[in-house]
């Protein structure tokens, strides 16, 4: 008798946990579906950085928030990058690298916008202190290369106009992405994009921010 009271009483309290069960089961199979809906459907839009007029690399180390923000030069990387070549001739013009250090949300891209190039300009980009790609911006006379327009500043010296944009996969994550011109003149970077980066359009009155979109 006693055996058979605890066996119903054990199939009570089995029946009691089937509707448990069946919602811990509902759960689990519908909230990563949940999950990834709303990650889906959550807006991202690029992070634009305008990089401030100033022969002088101020900052070199710059950490990217999600909303990154600022008009103060300090705060920004300089538009002109100075050749590796050119470290002694420089005199407080310290030469790159920059560093960014960013977190991507997702798989995104760093993109920035070439203005000028001065002799030669060979602009290396590594991700993590590995070399990730190497852009190599000649110069020379007019409607002789991919610039826009060419200028000669001395015998067989030019200085020339890109006006364009190069792009590099960044993985998701954190990671330090240096920006360095190991050419032997300086370049101009207008600004950078990191696409996907943030939750909101930041910057939006550059009128570069605009040529951008």
């Amino acid at each position: 008798m006693f055996i058979y009271t605890k066996f119903i009483l054990a199939g009570v309290n089995m029946i009691k946990e089937i509707p448990f069960l069946f919602l811990l089961a509902i759960f689990l199979t519908i909230t990563p579906e949940l999950i990834a809906q709303v990650n889906k459907t959550k807006k991202e839009y690029d992070l634009f950085i305008k990089t401030s007029d100033s022969w002088k690399m101020v900052n070199k180390k710059l950490t990217i928030s999600n909303n990154f923000q600022s008009n103060n030069p300090k705060d920004l990387p300089a538009k002109y990058f100075h050749g590796a070549l050119l470290t002694k001739e420089l005199e407080g013009r310290e030469p790159g690298p920059v560093v960014f250090h960013v977190d991507f949300p997702s798989r995104g891209e760093m993109i920035f916008f070439v203005e000028t190039v001065s002799d030669t300009g060979i602009l290396r980009i590594s991700l993590d202190s590995k070399v990730l790609k190497t852009f190599t911006l000649l110069t020379g006379p007019e409607g002789k290369g991919p610039w826009t327009a060419s200028r000669t500043v001395g015998k067989g010296t030019f200085q020339c106009d890109y006006n364009k944009e190069y792009r590099v996969p960044i993985p998701a994550g954190k990671h330090d992405i240096t920006v360095q011109n190991m050419g032997t003149d300086w370049l101009s970077i207008s600004y950078f994009v990191f696409t996907g980066y943030s939750d909101k359009i930041i910057n939006p009155e550059y009128e570069s921010w605009k040529t951008y979109k």
